[in-house]
């Protein structure tokens, strides 16, 4: 790789780390390794990041993932090349199904390695298949602009609509020690839009439905602690006509609901008395 590949490389990790830093995120977690060196040097360096340090990949995906839900910030997560990402799949999928933002950066060797048989060397494209809502092959070979805009293009997707995990995998060179970072680089946060707001004609189709049923049933999922919502169903639970069943995972505790619904499924027969409408 020419000289000026090889200070691109920092460039690019450069930038990604104050992008990382402007998003919001606190906290980073590392598995050590060779080929991920450079940037865990590169975090020390810019030193505004609580940095965990996690040996097995899987621990550290679900490490992320508990991270996100206490702060309700993005995490992200950095490995080294070969199978470590891998690793991370059980937690990544658990974030992508529960709509958490993680940020999964995988160093890489270099594409030319890929299916020579070098060490520690796996097919790290999309690695992490349906999982992540982006993937992002990132590379010093490509201008510093283009691959801006990778990061940014993943990074919109992962707080957009149902927000999610995303994969950013970046082959690295030696060497990757010696370099001065500097982080000088022009970043710009790109506005995103939320879609947690219900469209008007949802809203006029919902209460229809609402006022003209007799036995509605409520559902809580996997959700947030979220007071406004408690005091929400609290206030619906009085209605005779609602009965409320809560998963252990939502965060919900209502004097009129019931939480074990197991229990509570297997000793009703089948019958259209408790279907709801």
């Amino acid at each position: 790789m020419k000289k000026s590949d090889i200070q691109e490389q920092f460039h690019l990790i450069e930038y990604l780390i104050q992008r990382l830093f402007l998003e919001g995120i606190e906290d980073i977690i590392i598995s050590p390794g060779s080929r991920n060196a450079p940037i865990v040097e590169a975090l020390v360096s810019f030193n505004k990041f609580t940095l965990h340090s996690i040996i097995d990949e899987r621990s550290a995906a679900f490490f992320a993932l508990g991270c996100n839900i206490q702060t309700n910030k993005p995490s992200a997560l950095i490995c080294t090349s070969g199978s470590a990402v891998l690793n991370y799949a059980p937690g990544i999928s658990e974030a992508f199904y529960q709509g958490r933002p993680l940020i999964v950066i995988s160093a890489d060797r270099p594409e030319s390695f890929v299916g020579q048989m070098a060490g520690q060397t796996i097919q790290q494209q999309n690695a992490l298949g349906d999982f992540v809502k982006s993937f992002q092959q990132l590379s010093s070979e490509n201008d510093l602009s283009f691959n801006k805009r990778k990061i940014e293009d993943s990074i919109f997707l992962m707080n957009n609509e149902l927000n999610g995990p995303i994969h950013l995998n970046i082959p690295l060179t030696e060497p990757f020690y010696g370099y001065s970072y500097q982080f000088n680089h022009q970043v710009k946060k790109i506005s995103h839009y939320s879609y947690n707001s219900v469209h008007p004609s949802i809203v006029s189709e919902l209460n229809e439905c609402w006022v003209s049923k007799s036995k509605i049933l409520i559902l809580c999922g996997c959700l947030d602690d979220n007071e406004e919502l408690q005091k929400s169903l609290s206030h619906v639970s009085q209605d005779p006509r609602v009965v409320i069943l809560t998963e252990t995972t939502s965060n919900t505790h209502l004097e009129k609901s019931f939480d074990s619904i197991d229990t509570l499924m297997m000793q009703i027969e089948p019958s259209e008395l408790y279907s709801p409408e």
